[in-house]
Formats: C-alpha cells, structure tokens, sequence
C-alpha cells in the first residue's frame, strides 16, 4: 500500500518495545541558574563562577572581556601574592575583590575579605565595577560602571591598589602634566576645546583615539579630566605589555601609544602657527619641519639616536625609567619610582628621590634612564652630553629667529598656499621649543634643520 510501511513479526515487535520505552522515559528539561548565590556576607559580590577556569560570573555574558581578561594580569594577582616572601595579609585586598577600586561604601568587609572564599582571588571585574548581584537580577536597571578617575586619596579607582611606596604609580601620576588638563585650555569652551579634547582630556581620548565607547562613571558628568589610567591602560587586559592599549614600542606614529598624541604640527602648516607636540615624528626623522633646498641630510628619514635598536623601548625607554631610591646615609628603602613622572631627567633630591617640583637645573636631575637604556655609560656623561647639545641648538634656533625678522613682511602669506622661505624657516625656529627636549629626540636632525635654515635665509634673501 502506498505510503504505508510493513513489518513483520519480528520487527513488530521491536517497534513496540521501541515504543514502549519512548513512552516509559522521562525526560525532563531544566534551566541552568544564571548564577551561583553568593554568601550573604559578600555583600552581593558574586566572584568566580568557576574557580579552576577562571571564568567570573560577569564573564558568562561579558565574553568578550572574560577572554581579554583572563590573560591579562589581574586575572593572577593571587598567584603573585602567593609567590612573594613578603606576602601578608594586608596585601590581600588588592588582589582579590574587595572594596578597593570600587565605589562600595558603608560596609567594613565584602566579597574575600569576608568570605576567605577562593571564588573572589584575583581582581575581577567587580574589582572595579562594584557587586554584580543586582545588575544580573535586572540588568536593564542597574549598571555597575567603573570610575576612570585617579588619585592617592581615593576611594575608589585605580589608585587604592596601585600606590604606596613600592609601587606609587598614583602619587607619580598625580604630579604629571597627564594628571591635569591644561590650565589655559580649561577657560576655554567646549567649541573652542574640542580641536585640543582628543589629547587633552581623558574622555575625549579614550573615545577618539581608542574607539572606547562604554559607559563608565565620568561618561556624562560635564567635568575635564586628564590622562588618567585607564586612558592608557585597558583594565580588561590587551595584547600588550602592561594592558595598554596600543603599542608603546612601535615605530610608527600611527601605532605607537605615545605618538597617538605626541604628533601634531610636526611639519610646516600654512597657518603661522609653530609645532606643537612633534615628538613622534622628530624621533622617528621623517615628515617634521620644513627641509629647505639646501638641506644637508636629503629626503629619507634621519632617526634619533634614541629611536635607534640601542633603545628599542623607544619613548618608555627614556621616559619611564624604574629604579630603587634608597637613603645615602642609612642604606635604608625609600621608594620605587615607576616612570610615572613621564620625566626622562626628573628633579631628585640629595637620594635620588623624585621631588614635587620639577623645575631645577640640570644639575639636580637624574640620568639614570640615560644609563640604564644602555645609551650612556655615566649619568656625568649623559648630563654633560645634554648641557651642550642644548646650548647648541638653542643658539641655532635664536639665530634662525633673529633672521627671520630681518625677512621683509611680505613673504609670510599665511593661507595662500605656498610656502616661503620666510614661512618654512620660521616654523623650523619653533621645532627646538615645541618639542621641549632640548633637541635629544633627534639632535643630527633638528640641527640640519636650523643650520640650514640659517644658510638659506642669508643666501634667498641676501640678509646677514
């Protein structure tokens, strides 16, 4: 019979028990928990959801940053607790999640304080964010966002864990140009600061030079900040050293961290106006300044000495530069200063500590990182090096400046498009002051570019 299938006796009977057995089972679906409850005493910090696998309970939604994370340091601030002599357990807190880098108020202990509990080692993401227990009962509701704010006091942040005098990343921030946005861009208004936000402010960079687009604490506060933490560092983890968010030794400007903001004006500009920030592209030798006919060193790149493979930290070989402070007379521990001045020769006093004020002579400013780069054999050396590389092109570009006021008025044509001799040479006169080293980013380059721009000007313009 069409579409009827026949069986015989046997097969029959294996369909019935067949049948039978469907029949009897049961099958029943259940749906996994969402989430472990946490101990009441965690105070709504739910930790790990699994320990072995380090896989937190905010990971479970949030893979991306679960994956970032766990290869990131944080995910092992337990075992490197662990691993130090000087454990104790006062350094507990800021490596397991606590109440330390969090806005958790009004409770003495939370999450493994309170518990002793291994589902709460390391810094998770609620090392930051606070106690996910409410956001994943009603995640439209409540948001536990992190704050990207820094400062020694806080009480929330960055700064609770990553201070102190072993590792005062925070206290050497805070007396950085980083900390602060520039007091004369601050009376601007938001029109005006816009052009100066993506490098002068902390939200503005994250959003355009990183593409960070979550919200976090300060989003919408209507306030400036500074080049905080997390602007650099990525606390969810990266590819790179230290979790930054770029490469801090690439030789390019569009890849190195530095250079995302040490760039600009680095080459002529038809507007008057001189180089500001041409950090990156003076140490890298191509495209700064304005190469008049008779230039010396032809069109290729000139690197810097610094950008040579002797330094291949590039800009952190210099300007974070570690080292042990200790008191000269006692032999006794002071501090360990991180780099975080972002000061290649930071002002020290008598022990080579690192001072609040960081205006003083060449005399009492630290080498060290001239030396330990592995560029200078002796801080006397380096300082004596830089003392006269300094005079010297400083009195090229005074030179450069003199002259070109000697150029008659009609040669700087701001905005027509072309570029006089006048124009290029004056820009070149702002390279020395604007890159503010003294010329040791790129000292054959930037003396190539004065001297001859000094000869050409005498030259085109029969001036002397």
């Amino acid at each position: 019979m069409t579409g009827v299938r026949k069986y015989g006796t046997l097969g029959a009977a294996l369909f019935t028990i067949a049948l039978l057995g469907c029949v009897d089972e049961e099958i029943v679906y259940r749906d996994k928990p969402l989430f472990e409850d946490p101990p009441a005493n965690a105070v709504g910090f739910l930790g790990y959801s699994n320990v072995d696998q380090k896989q937190t309970t905010c990971g479970n939604c949030h893979a991306g940053q679960q994956v970032a994370w766990k290869e990131s340091q944080h995910a092992d601030a337990w075992a490197t607790l662990k691993a130090n002599p000087g454990a104790a357990d006062y350094c507990n807190d800021c490596h397991t999640v606590s109440g330390n880098g969090n806005a958790t108020t009004g409770e003495t202990l939370v999450a493994f304080a309170a518990t002793k509990d291994a589902r709460y080692q390391d810094v998770q993401c609620e090392s930051c964010h606070g106690g996910g227990l409410e956001h994943v009962k009603d995640p439209s509701s409540f948001q536990p966002k992190a704050s990207i704010l820094t400062a020694s006091d806080a009480t929330n942040g960055c700064g609770e864990c990553h201070s102190d005098t072993h590792h005062p990343f925070v206290e050497e921030w805070e007396t950085s140009r980083h900390a602060e946005v520039t007091p004369s861009l601050m009376t601007r208004t938001d029109a005006e600061f816009a052009s100066c936000a993506y490098c002068h402010e902390g939200k503005a960079a994250l959003k355009t030079q990183f593409g960070v687009r979550s919200e976090f604490t300060e989003t919408n506060d209507g306030q400036r900040h500074g080049i905080t933490c997390a602007v650099c560092h990525d606390p969810h983890g990266s590819e790179y050293t230290a979790q930054l968010r770029a490469d801090p030794f690439a030789r390019t400007v569009e890849d190195n961290l530095c250079m995302k903001c040490h760039h600009k004006r680095a080459e002529y500009e038809d507007n008057g106006r001189g180089a500001h920030s041409p950090q990156g592209q003076l140490l890298l030798g191509d495209q700064v300044g304005w190469r008049p006919p008779n230039f010396v060193l032809g069109t290729d790149k000139v690197y810097g000495t610094h950008a040579s493979e002797q330094n291949p930290k590039m800009c952190a070989g210099c300007h974070l530069s570690t080292f042990t402070v200790t008191d000269k007379a006692t032999g006794q521990f002071l501090m360990s200063s991180t780099g975080h001045l972002f000061k290649a020769i930071p002002c020290v006093d008598a022990n080579g500590q690192p001072t609040a004020d960081q205006n003083c002579q060449m005399t009492t400013r630290s080498f060290k990182a001239c030396t330990t780069s592995g560029c200078h054999g002796s801080e006397v050396a380096a300082r004596s090096a830089t003392v006269t590389l300094d005079t010297r092109l400083r009195n090229l570009t005074t030179e450069v400046n003199r002259l070109v006021k000697l150029v008659p008025a009609t040669e700087f044509k701001n905005g027509d498009g072309q570029i006089t001799p006048g124009e290029g040479a004056r820009f070149n006169g702002t390279i020395f002051d604007g890159d503010m080293s003294g010329g040791v980013h790129n000292p054959f380059l930037l003396e190539a570019l004065l001297q001859s721009s000094i000869d050409y000007l005498k030259t085109y313009y029969s001036i002397q």
